[in-house]
């Protein structure tokens, strides 16, 4: 992963990277006082609702995996593939930031859908 090219003008804009299918960005905004990374996931869940073009919000699955991460996962049509994504969500130690790890990739066809959101499951940040 690199810094993210728009790191200097947004510097809540960290990394970017991709392998293989795989485009992975991370992003750590600014906490309004002590969140919490359940305060923290349901601030940005609503903020990517509010994005053009997203799904609704009873169109993203929504998760705790642990107690301080949380996922949103969803499909949406791409040319002619999905294109399946998976926002992992949590709070830096003190509130300070969110962290939010973004991963997508188009799927190689309608089966790769459910492995995807099953997949999830095991993602955990750590804050340190």
């Amino acid at each position: 992963m690199n810094e993210h090219p728009l790191h200097h003008d947004k510097p809540h804009l960290r990394y970017l990277g991709s392998d293989g299918p795989y485009t992975v960005s991370v992003m750590t905004p600014t906490a309004d006082g002590r969140m919490t990374a359940a305060d923290c996931a349901g601030s940005m869940v609503k903020r990517l609702v509010a994005r053009p073009g997203m799904p609704p919000l009873d169109s993203i699955f929504r998760a705790r995996l642990n107690d301080r991460t949380y996922a949103a996962i969803y499909a949406m049509p791409g040319a002619g593939k999905p294109v399946l994504h998976a926002h992992i969500l949590s709070a830096a130690t003190g509130g300070t930031h969110c962290i939010e790890v973004h991963v997508s990739r188009i799927a190689g066809s309608q089966d790769d859908v459910a492995p995807w959101f099953k997949g999830v499951g095991a993602a955990d940040i750590e804050a340190r």
